[in-house]
């Protein structure tokens, strides 16, 4: 859960042998965008049948791990940086408050409360504030949103229960914790050896393209945490100040209304927004995997407890 900001194509090599150009890579995830913050991406499966193909590919070579080995030991780097700070190749290293993919199988068309539909557009509880305030003890600022289309992580575990009690036999909720849209699409364009998308679920990986007999979704969530701050008591195991220094929530004229949106002020998704905007906390992976699988939001550096301890 980190930043990224790529200036140029990475991969020059590949570019002229796949005969893609530098070109297409302007205005996408390598041109001179602001930096991009990294998170953990989602994908939940909820079988009843069926396989899954391998898909095996051979690879002449590791440049894009030879680039950041010498940018680690340099550090700095011509194709980019994580962080705000470009003179600086490794500035930040934890997370972020940036929507987080969602990848599902066996979800479209299994009914509510399992479909993704019964989480986003019109659904989604960002557009609630009743639902915002349940989530969040309160009703953080710039966080309702009228035309929010965003999930949050709490509706995993939703997810889950609802399959569970429709007697789904299997669940599998796997997180890739530190790879995010613009991780994976990275990861696509090595694969394709080409920029074959720009936006939205995309292509180049399996998980990407597999359809699970037409079942598979696509969607992302808001990750913030209750709050940041939160001082225990590890003797007592009681909590000193409820509720922490910065509380939790997301504002999406800030941080954008899809993973794939260039952020209009990239340091609200680490804590540092400029002065018009509000500042929220952004999660840590504890307080995340609370969430997705209690149901709950809670403070920062807990698990599988409430906000109060």
């Amino acid at each position: 859960m980190k930043l990224s900001a790529f200036r140029r194509c990475p991969l020059p090599s590949l570019c002229r042998q796949r005969k893609t150009g530098h070109r297409q890579f302007r205005g996408n995830a390598f041109s001179k965008r602001p930096a991009r913050l990294l998170c953990g991406s989602i994908i939940l499966f909820l079988v009843t049948c069926g396989t899954v193909t391998e898909h095996n590919t051979a690879v002449a070579g590791d440049v894009v791990r030879d680039l950041q080995k010498q940018a680690i030991e340099q550090g700095t780097a011509a194709f980019g940086h994580w962080g705000t700070d470009p003179a600086k190749y490794t500035q930040w290293k934890t997370h972020s408050n940036r929507l987080i993919p969602v990848y599902t199988f066996g979800t479209r068309g299994a009914g509510k409360g399992i479909d993704l539909d019964s989480y986003r557009g019109a659904n989604s509880p960002y557009r609630d504030e009743v639902k915002v305030m349940r989530m969040y003890g309160r009703v953080p600022e710039r966080t309702v949103d009228p035309s929010a289309d965003w999930m949050d992580q709490t509706n995993i575990t939703d997810i889950q229960r609802a399959a569970a009690a429709a007697g789904r036999k299997y669940i599998f909720l796997v997180v890739f914790d530190g790879m995010d849209w613009q991780t994976t699409r990275a990861a696509a364009i090595v694969n394709e050896g080409a920029v074959s998308y720009s936006e939205g679920r995309g292509r180049g990986t399996h998980f990407q393209t597999y359809e699970a007999d037409g079942t598979a979704q696509f969607h992302y969530m808001v990750t913030s945490p209750h709050n940041e701050g939160t001082d225990v008591d590890v003797d007592t195991q009681t909590v000193r100040n409820p509720g922490g220094t910065i509380f939790g929530g997301y504002d999406a004229s800030a941080g954008g209304t899809t993973p794939w949106a260039d952020p209009a002020d990239v340091g609200y998704l680490i804590g540092q927004p400029s002065e018009r905007n509000a500042k929220h906390a952004y999660t840590d992976s504890s307080s995340s995997a609370t969430s997705m699988t209690a149901g709950i939001k809670t403070y920062n550096n807990s698990v599988n407890v409430g906000p109060g301890g």
